[in-house]
């Protein structure tokens, strides 16, 4: 489950997750008739015109081959990810506004995580940065900030994080 979730349901699979999925499908035990159902699901009423939003409110960053997402929503932000993975950058961040901290949630390329996890390296320092933390797989991962967003520009944040961890220095796309 965890590899369909975190891969859009094999829409962003490299071929170590496709591998994987193939090991496993022969130990479903009669239960295949789940399994299929996964793979047509039904987006939650507004999923999708957050998907739409998130594209078009968000900050798009390029250094040398690389490519960055990161946008700001209020709700579905895996689905946000995916659909700036599907827009075509190398890294998608978003974030969301919790209250009393930020949720951050990544989705990245294999090759981007051959350079950067996000699991173990860039979103943990992100978090620990403003007193979380964070975690996950090398191509997809979460984490929570203890910041308010009002008070911080959030986006830049996360922008200095990922330049940092990559030793590079990003140009706004459009600029």
């Amino acid at each position: 489950m965890g590899v369909l979730d975190d891969t859009g349901f094999l829409q962003a699979a490299g071929p170590a997750q496709i591998r994987d999925v193939c090991e496993l499908l022969p130990h479903i035990g009669g239960r295949e008739a789940d399994i299929a159902e996964l793979f047509d699901p039904k987006p939650q009423p507004g999923e999708r015109a957050v998907q739409l939003k998130a594209t078009a409110r968000a900050r798009f960053y390029q250094a040398r081959d690389v490519a960055v997402g990161v946008t700001h929503v209020g709700s579905f932000e895996t689905a946000a990810a995916h659909a700036l993975r599907g827009a075509g950058v190398d890294c998608a961040l978003v974030w969301s506004d919790q209250g009393d901290h930020v949720r951050v949630v990544g989705r990245c390329s294999d090759a981007f995580a051959a350079r950067l996890s996000l699991g173990s390296e860039l979103l943990p320092t992100l978090g620990e940065a403003y007193g979380g933390g964070g975690g996950g797989h090398d191509g997809a991962a979460g984490a929570r900030l203890n910041a308010d967003p009002s008070q911080t520009d959030v986006t830049a944040c996360i922008r200095r994080v990922v330049e940092d961890e990559l030793g590079v220095k990003f140009a706004t796309l459009g600029d």
